[in-house]
């Protein structure tokens, strides 16, 4: 991971103004370091990190057991479509790579009014996806970063 991407990453949930009692759920979330700053944001909600990547999920589990964090799980990203029900979420991290499709499933597991942040190559197709997808308030929130709110 480059300089960047580290700093980029650690700002999502700053951008995604995570408090302490949000449900955040975190699309392609590799080895969890998004995932475990949103937990230690949201101390009092719970965190689910998803990813496609077995062995990403693995080491995601070791680094959250070594920061003895309770409140963050990681599953298989098959869970976005099948078990999470509507406006389980309160916040939603997207990193880049994750199906475009999949921001269709978000907008029914983030409550009305929920946050959002995609981390993006081209900003403009994500703004374009998100507001096809129905959501609001689409906006960058910083380079490579498109934020929105899920409409109510």
């Amino acid at each position: 991971m480059t300089t960047h991407e580290l700093l980029r990453d650690a700002a999502l949930p700053s951008l995604a103004r995570i408090d302490a009692y949000d449900w955040v759920l975190v699309l392609g979330c590799g080895i969890g370091w998004t995932s475990r700053r949103a937990a230690h944001r949201a101390h009092r909600g719970q965190v689910l990190g998803l990813d496609a990547r077995p062995g990403m999920l693995a080491r995601a589990r070791e680094l959250a057991a070594a920061e003895e964090l309770r409140n963050l799980r990681y599953a298989d990203v098959s869970g976005l479509s099948a078990g999470l029900g509507a406006g389980d979420f309160d916040v939603a991290i997207v990193h880049s790579g994750v199906a475009w499709s999949a921001l269709t499933a978000l907008s029914r597991v983030l409550v009305p009014g929920g946050r959002v942040v995609v981390e993006c190559e081209d900003p403009g197709e994500a703004a374009a996806r998100l507001s096809a997808a129905g959501f609001t308030e689409v906006a960058p929130a910083a380079p490579e970063v498109v934020a929105a709110v899920a409409a109510g």
